[in-house]
């Protein structure tokens, strides 16, 4: 199955609110894990090429002297001019809305039973992720 960046996020996010709130460990906190466990490693990838991506942006815009040697503030900081300060803030924003739409490949896990009181958020969040397995029904002939 396939899923978006922002969407893995949510998820994550809404398994850790679970795992707070329902301490006894069950097949749907096993399932849950297994599920965010794929994201993770998928979104760690992401984020550390979003981060690279983000410094040679800013190194692409920095203001140079008249050697041309990059003008630096502080360790990690540059300066740029107001212009060039405009169109790094755009790649950002850019790139962050990129990142958001990025797809992400899961494995949705069966749980036995998923517990009654799931907020509507979770149970969004969880949604065809975590399934619910239910035995078919015989129909005697």
């Amino acid at each position: 199955m396939t899923t978006t960046y922002e969407k893995a996020c949510d998820f994550i996010k809404k398994k850790r609110h679970f795992e707070q709130t329902h301490k006894e460990e069950t097949k749907f906190h096993y399932a849950l894990r297994r599920c965010a466990d794929g994201f993770i490693k998928q979104i760690e990838k992401m984020e550390k090429k979003h981060n690279r991506d983000i410094v040679a942006a800013s190194l692409e815009y920095a203001s140079e002297d008249d050697k041309g040697r990059l003008i630096i503030i502080d360790k990690d900081q540059y300066s740029y001019t107001k212009a060039n300060r405009k169109l790094l803030n755009e790649a950002i924003e850019s790139m962050e809305d990129n990142l958001l739409e990025l797809p992400v490949e899961v494995n949705s896990y069966i749980a036995t039973s998923i517990p009654k009181d799931l907020t509507y958020e979770q149970q969004k969040a969880f949604d065809g992720f975590v399934l619910t397995y239910t035995e078919p029904e015989f129909i005697a002939p």
